[in-house]
């Protein structure tokens, strides 16, 4: 189970397609998938100029998301360079909107959007949960070891920050793929952004609640594994093992999602 949660965590080669092919639509970058799971990239001196930089790539190149590759192919792996440098200047893109050679910027940490998705206004946060994890050892000098944890995740709630409903855990890992159902006008953005901005530390506030209910889950995860390898001493883990959560929780990215109106 905890293997699974990890591959989920990290993603598959399917997410990574997903995430290359998405972030190459959004920056007008021409890339057409072959049916034998090829990929030809257009890079041309049109593409912006930090996209090539991140990635290495100036010309025209074809890859596969899966082996084995013919000659001249690149892997675009989840680690590989080519994806690493596009997540990387996605990643710069949604924290310096001058990062974009000019052009509008490809992703943001906030925002707002119309979407069939919801039926009541949502907000959809993507947290950084952070963990202490103490382990005694046995008549070990130095006492405990503390190694510090974190996962990322996506949380969605309806009402306000100060008394939020949370939805199941599920539902916000869907939410990040929720797609407009319209344009907003600029107008309509800056006044949800308006009424949520002010919100977000009351929102770190109701997630200290669920970092401590993640971390007591982290906590009988790590008692899973240790119980499958094998591991002594499990059976006093009150005593020898605990996880306690780091607050305030890092906030990463928040958006209000509205429903579509008629």
């Amino acid at each position: 189970a905890e293997l699974d949660r990890m591959r989920a965590a990290i993603g598959g080669g399917d997410d990574v397609a997903r995430f290359f092919r998405d972030v190459l639509a959004a920056a007008n970058v021409p890339a057409a998938s072959r049916r034998d799971g090829r990929i030809d990239v257009r890079i041309s001196p049109e593409t912006p100029r930090a996209l090539r930089q991140a990635i290495g790539r100036d010309e025209p190149f074809s890859g596969r998301f899966d082996l084995p590759l013919a000659e001249g192919e690149v892997h675009l792996g989840r680690t590989s360079p080519v994806v690493e440098g596009l997540a990387s200047w996605v990643l710069d893109q949604a924290l310096d909107p001058e990062a974009g050679d000019g052009a509008a910027p490809v992703a943001a940490r906030c925002g707002a959007l119309m979407t069939e998705a919801v039926s009541e206004r949502t907000t959809l946060l993507v947290a950084r949960f952070r963990y202490h994890l103490s382990a005694a050892r046995s008549r070990h000098p130095a006492g405990p070891t503390t190694l510090l944890c974190e996962e990322i995740v996506p949380l969605a709630a309806v009402g306000p920050a100060s008394a939020p409903r949370w939805c199941p855990p599920e539902a916000g890992e869907a939410l990040l793929a929720a797609t407009p159902a319209r344009n907003l006008l600029p107008t309509a953005i800056a006044q949800q952004l308006d009424l949520l901005l002010p919100t977000l530390p009351d929102w770190q506030a109701a997630l200290a609640a669920v970092a401590r209910e993640r971390a007591n889950d982290q906590l009988a995860a790590h008692d899973r594994v240790r119980v499958a390898s094998g591991a002594r001493g499990v059976r006093a883990r009150s005593r020898t093992t605990t996880v306690e959560p780091v607050l305030p929780v890092d906030l990463l990215g928040a958006w209000v999602l509205l429903p579509k109106l008629g």
